[in-house]
């Protein structure tokens, strides 16, 4: 069954028949207007209710209930949206039951959720409750004689750590390859993402040094040093996140790094770049709806001749500030020697180059040379700004191999990048 809540009718009794209506038979429901409710809502054993707050709200408001909802069967609850109860749990998760949460906030006075046998799963949301009950924050709360099951993927809670477990049994939460990051104090406030999450530049250096094959950063970053990654690594971005400060080298085989803004490649020589790739052990290399601004040299560099495959997608350039050197700098070599790969591919695809003229970019926007024209794949880019008009191949520099005579014409790179 799929159900729309539509309170427009007037007629108080008509959203809680619906919701009673979709917990007793199975079904989805989808908010259309925030709710006050004074009756529990139970699932029953054997069904599916999947509730869908669209953005609304759902007040329980009764000095009786001991909980919102009370679930026997399977429920799935999708954001944004609220649900709030104050005099008690707002959901109850009993033996067959299951519940997923996959967003929206719930806050309570004493209690946010209790597995009684049953099994939660959380993959998003905010939770957080007002008092503290013998000295704890239940948020999270198992039965001890039949805790069930809790498994947490995502979602930010309020003076609870989900890696510390039931307040009163202890345990972990959190699926593997998951961390929970303390993102503020005031209240204590702990977000789940997945890898090693990192807040400050001394925990980036750590989940380095612990060789973390997943890395997810939580707030800016300001490097004071180089950094390096020695190893394979998946990097990315809670939110947006801004790296500054100095350089950041990808030694690994393997690098995707995805939801980064890159504003660092300072140092004191003035010829820093943001990215270097020059370890000659890159295989593939991935960058993912990242932005770069305002380094020194360049944005990307990279030189590693036995590469694979690079992918350079939804990405932005954008340097405001006069005096840079290029963007995409791929440039393969073997020693002092210009290298060709005849296999190696590159995928440009998506991005957008702000301020290309000579002021912004003193050689040129993109240099690529070293991989064939054949195997490379560059398309729906956009340019705009300074010198956005300026689409020729002194500004987008891309040689077949190592044949410097042989350069995409105008007319090839205009349909690869478009001006705007």
């Amino acid at each position: 069954f799929d159900i729309d809540i539509d309170p427009g009718f007037g007629e108080p009794d008509h959203n809680l028949s619906q919701l009673l209506f979709a917990a007793e038979n199975g079904g989805t429901v989808e908010l259309e207007e925030n709710m006050t409710l004074e009756q529990e809502i139970t699932v029953a054993e054997g069904k599916k209710m999947e509730l869908n707050l669209n953005g609304h709200d759902i007040v329980f408001d009764s000095e009786e209930l001991y909980t919102a909802f009370n679930v026997n069967g399977d429920m799935v609850i999708n954001g944004p949206g609220n649900i709030s109860y104050k005099n008690g749990g707002i959901l109850i998760v009993n033996k067959n039951g299951s519940l997923v949460i996959n967003g929206g906030d719930f806050s309570s006075d004493v209690n946010c959720i209790q597995v009684y046998g049953g099994s939660l799963a959380i993959n998003g949301g905010h939770f957080s409750v007002t008092q503290m009950v013998d000295g704890h924050w239940y948020l999270l709360n198992q039965l001890d004689s039949d805790p069930g099951t809790v498994a947490i993927k995502g979602g930010t809670f309020v003076n609870y750590d989900p890696a510390t477990g039931d307040p009163g049994r202890g345990g972990d939460f959190l699926v593997e390859g998951y961390s929970s990051v303390k993102v503020s104090d005031d209240p204590a406030t702990y977000e789940v993402i997945e890898g090693a999450g990192a807040a400050t530049a001394d925990e980036l250096k750590a989940a380095i040094a612990e060789g973390e094959p997943v890395i997810t950063l939580v707030g800016d970053i300001a490097l004071s040093e180089v950094l390096s990654f020695p190893k394979d690594v998946t990097l990315t971005a809670q939110g947006d996140v801004t790296l500054t400060g100095a350089p950041v080298y990808f030694n690994g085989e393997n690098t995707v790094v995805r939801g980064i803004h890159f504003a660092n490649g300072t140092s004191s020589s003035g010829q820093a770049s943001a990215v270097y790739v020059t370890s000659q052990k890159c295989r593939t290399l991935v960058f993912d709806n990242c932005t770069f601004s305002n380094a020194q040299w360049d944005a990307i560099q990279l030189t590693d001749k036995d590469v694979e495959s690079i992918e350079i997608t939804n990405c932005t350039f954008r340097n405001t500030v006069e005096g840079g050197y290029r963007y995409i700098h791929l440039e393969l070599r073997n020693g002092s020697d210009y290298y060709a790969n005849a296999q190696a591919k590159v995928t440009v695809t998506g991005c957008t180059f702000e301020n290309v003229s000579s002021a912004y970019c003193k050689d040129s926007a993109v240099t690529i040379c070293g991989f064939m024209h054949d195997n490379l794949t560059i398309a729906d880019n956009v340019v705009k700004g300074a010198g956005a008009d300026n689409i020729t191949n002194m500004m987008f520099w891309i040689c077949d191999g190592t044949n410097f005579g042989k350069l995409f014409s105008t007319e090839e790179l205009k349909t690869m990048f478009r001006n705007e």
